[in-house]
């Protein structure tokens, strides 16, 4: 792939649907796409930045319609959102939104081209290498930023790298693939093998039962780092595979599934419990993996099903219960002092009146349920 500099109307652009920031595709009509990008905080100070003077240092990075996949044609051409577009936003698509919104109208001139960069696919170039080098120009502008994706979406984004890199390099072992990411994307090793493995397990869980939560995306820090956690929960290292997709057709491999498929039941115990998620997996490596496996099903299970003082993770594991009167003194301390650093003179806080409102209504409420309760 290369990059070739050009130019183009905005309104000849496409607004991308299906980047991977989103973790699932935002299918939504391209008004509403625009809407949804432009409504968070980081939106509305980059809108004001570019009202004060547009410069072209980041350009934006679009492939031509011609590239679209099967799947994403379908779907703009469902929507009627193809006439009059040249090309699909690559990386920029809350730049695009901004100057196509109206508030940019005394900033913008919308029928002035602007300076853009084409991602050109080259001849002898296969459209998975393709797809790999816009997935890694993607991941090295925004993976590494939390505010930008969330971290489901970037466990998706490396998983998505991973299972190309070992189509197009099948000789490379797991590991060797990890490197060659963390190379590509300028990240920590650590870190990408821990969110590559969670999301294979976060991908698995989904598939056999409840969908997890993103803000509980965190609990699967217990598959990790403990390669025998990972195998009691059914993977398989050297295959890269769980073992019921192996064919493995004995007993524990399936009961290796259903305690897989109970993980949403197990963060649920978690949570009630008052056990975070890095001393859920605390509890976990103090498993004897070494016990058979049924016994180990019928154990979790009891906390899960019958959560009472005899069956809880504390009793079955040693685990202490955090004292959540210091945690939450702590937390709301550092609220309060996050709280004094908003810079109320700057002209672009005013769109924060809402959020800012709604932290009144919360924290009113709690004072009025409390003081109640003394009284």
């Amino acid at each position: 792939m290369r990059l070739e500099y050009g130019e183009a109307l905005v309104t000849e652009i496409l607004l991308d649907a299906f980047n991977p920031r989103y973790g699932i595709p935002k299918l939504l009509i391209q008004k509403e796409l625009q809407t949804h990008l432009l409504k968070d905080q980081k939106s509305k100070e980059l809108l004001y930045s570019l009202q004060q003077g547009i410069n072209w240092v980041n350009q934006i990075v679009v492939k031509e319609v011609s590239k679209l996949n099967e799947v994403e044609k379908n779907f703009y051409e469902s929507q009627g959102n193809l006439f009059g577009k040249k090309y699909v936003v690559v990386e920029g698509n809350t730049r695009i939104a901004i100057l196509m919104d109206k508030k940019m109208k005394n900033s913008f001139d919308i029928t002035t081209p602007i300076p853009i960069k084409i991602a050109v696919q080259e001849e002898n170039e296969s459209n998975e290498q393709y797809k790999l080098q816009l997935m890694r120009l993607q991941g090295i502008a925004h993976i590494l930023v939390v505010k930008e994706w969330g971290l489901l979406a970037k466990g998706k984004h490396l998983y998505e790298l991973y299972i190309i890199n070992k189509q197009l390099f099948p000789e490379l072992m797991l590991h060797e693939i990890f490197r060659k990411l963390a190379l590509d994307l300028g990240m920590a090793l650590s870190d990408v093998r821990n969110f590559i493995h969670k999301y294979i397990f976060y991908n698995q869980i989904t598939d056999l039962s409840d969908e997890i939560e993103h803000h509980d995306w965190k609990f699967l820090e217990v598959f990790e780092q403990n390669e025998d956690i990972r195998r009691m929960f059914g993977w398989d290292k050297a295959q890269e595979r769980f073992e019921w997709e192996l064919n493995i057709a004995d007993d524990k491999a399936q009961i290796k599934r259903e305690l897989l498929s109970m993980f949403p039941k197990i963060i649920d115990s978690a949570k009630r419990e008052g056990l975070t998620s890095k001393k859920l997996r605390d509890v976990f490596r103090k498993i004897d993996t070494t016990r058979s496996i049924e016994d180990i099903f019928n154990e979790i299970n009891l906390i899960v099903s019958e959560f009472d003082d005899s069956n809880s993770w504390e009793k079955n594991y040693g685990e202490q219960k955090r004292n959540q009167e210091d945690e939450w003194k702590s937390e709301l301390s550092k609220m309060l002092d996050r709280l004094m650093d908003f810079p109320v003179g700057r002209e672009w806080t005013s769109s924060c009146i809402e959020e800012l409102e709604n932290i009144k209504r919360k924290v009113d409420l709690y004072l009025k349920t409390l003081q109640q309760n003394v009284i």
